[in-house]
């Protein structure tokens, strides 16, 4: 195993090799996952990364209610009906999520100083996959979306479709992301805050774009 993940993240690190080998006056940034804004939890027209698997387990999802007026209309109600969806995952893996004006602001903070022939990891503190359910049951208002780390038997139609949808994303759902070295961040960050991220923000991350993408965009359309 070369310890990647996928080819996007070995042609990320190949990248950076051949950046590495010139003379031009580089910096890298590595942010984590990155996601919306940490004030209005706005996904900015982000359909990638976490929120492609948002509507990846929201189009399996649908296929419980019979249609997306159906769960639209059981959403709104508030009622939180069990749907019983087991989803390759694990509980306690550790994710490192991080809001877009957080990294927009720590690059900015950084750029200012002038920093050449440095690497800077735009990070926030981890949370785990437990937070990570309890923000998908929450955001889609149902009860029963649940990690299973190990194989799962006699998967339901719904379930399967589910795993062929979002099984690209199954090695980060399953393997912890790194603990970086953010030395050379804090020593560089000044007017910026350093970056943090709760169970709390995330669950609302979450919410809002399955409110406003999903259900407003579907509304918007009838």
């Amino acid at each position: 195993n070369n310890g990647f993940k996928n080819s996007y993240e070995e042609s990320k690190y190949e990248s950076e090799v051949i950046l590495r080998k010139t003379n031009l006056p580089w910096t890298i940034f590595r942010p984590s996952i990155v996601v919306g804004n940490s004030k209005n939890y706005s996904c900015q027209g982000e359909m990638r990364m976490i929120y492609g698997y948002v509507l990846g387990v929201y189009t399996a999802l649908i296929a419980n209610f019979r249609s997306e007026e159906n769960f639209i209309k059981v959403w709104k109600n508030n009622t939180y009906p069990d749907v019983n969806i087991r989803l390759k995952g694990d509980y306690k893996v550790k994710k490192n999520f991080v809001c877009i004006d957080d990294v927009i602001g720590m690059i900015t903070d950084i750029i200012k100083k002038k920093t050449i022939h440095k690497t800077f990891h735009l990070t926030s503190n981890h949370i785990i996959g437990e937070n990570i359910s309890q923000a998908f049951n929450k955001g889609f208002r149902v009860n029963g979306i649940n990690y299973f780390k190990n194989y799962i038997p006699n998967m339901t139609k719904i379930e399967l479709r589910a795993h062929r949808l979002i099984s690209a994303f199954d090695d980060y759902c399953l393997k912890d992301d790194p603990d970086w070295d953010t030395t050379n961040t804090d020593k560089s960050l000044h007017n910026h805050k350093k970056a943090g991220m709760s169970k709390e923000l995330f669950s609302n991350l979450i919410e809002s774009f399955i409110e406003k993408e999903i259900i407003d965009n579907y509304l918007g359309k009838k």
